[in-house]
């Protein structure tokens, strides 16, 4: 194991009225940003070695390299909503509802991060939190074919479902609501188990993401069945011909 020192002193007095310890790591910080941090990380690459492992510390850009993380994260889980939304496209063969059902289920997020630090008054917000938009971009367009799925089946339950809209969207409601709800409810309760570790990271994730999750439900419930019943009204050619579902 060997430790590499690297970049200090710097020539130069002072600069701007600040000390010359700042203004060396100022310098130094640019440098390592813009000439060698690409060189840096390809190097700590463990795929770069079989041999030997490279880290690097630096306390000046700190910041600058979480940022950069934040940012390679966030293409990924644009990458993944894109995917994801062309997956729901797919399966509902409808750009409507596929739009509406992404809506909700990026809402998610922001509603629980309301119920976890206004309502809940929850002041430590882990990293790790973030990871919750990939689990509700699974469970969140599962929902979505639960719900469709219950919609496409009512069209086939008879004339008692079929009296009218109302009466087939309220079968559609509890059998799919029921469904969603078993389990959504089993997915928050496993989340909500991390509130006995004594680990605040994992503690803060589990309850991020069983609110992630119940909010979901909560939008699929409300906003993706008012989307359905527009969609039936305006778009959905074989319900509107349905002569019980005008």
């Amino acid at each position: 194991r060997t430790m590499v020192y690297y970049g200090y002193p710097l020539a130069g007095g002072c600069d701007g009225g600040k000390n010359k310890e700042d203004t060396d790591s100022d310098n130094f910080k640019k440098h390592v940003m813009s000439d060698i941090y690409d060189k840096i990380n390809k190097v700590a690459d463990p795929e770069e070695s079989k041999i030997i492992n490279v880290y690097y510390f630096m306390t000046a850009i700190i910041f600058d390299v979480f940022i950069d993380i934040l940012l390679r994260d966030a293409y990924n889980a644009l990458g993944s909503i894109f995917v994801v939304y062309l997956y729901l496209v797919g399966n509902t063969g409808s750009w409507f509802l596929s739009t509406f059902g992404m809506i909700e289920i990026i809402m998610s997020i922001p509603s629980a991060w309301f119920l976890y630090s206004c309502v809940f008054q929850l002041k430590y917000f882990a990293g790790l939190n973030m990871l919750a938009i990939f689990i509700v971009l699974a469970i969140g367009a599962d929902d979505i074919f639960v719900f469709l799925d219950a919609y496409k089946q009512s069209a086939h339950e008879g004339p008692e479902v079929l009296v009218d809209l109302e009466t087939r969207m309220s079968w559609v409601y509890k059998r799919a609501g029921t469904a969603m709800l078993i389990t959504s409810a089993t997915t928050c309760s496993a989340f909500l188990c991390t509130c006995f570790t004594p680990l605040a990271e994992i503690m803060s994730f589990g309850i991020m993401a069983s609110l992630v999750i119940l909010m979901d439900y909560v939008w699929v419930m409300s906003l993706f069945c008012t989307a359905t019943v527009i969609y039936h009204n305006m778009y959905d050619k074989e319900g509107a011909q349905c002569p019980a579902c005008p």
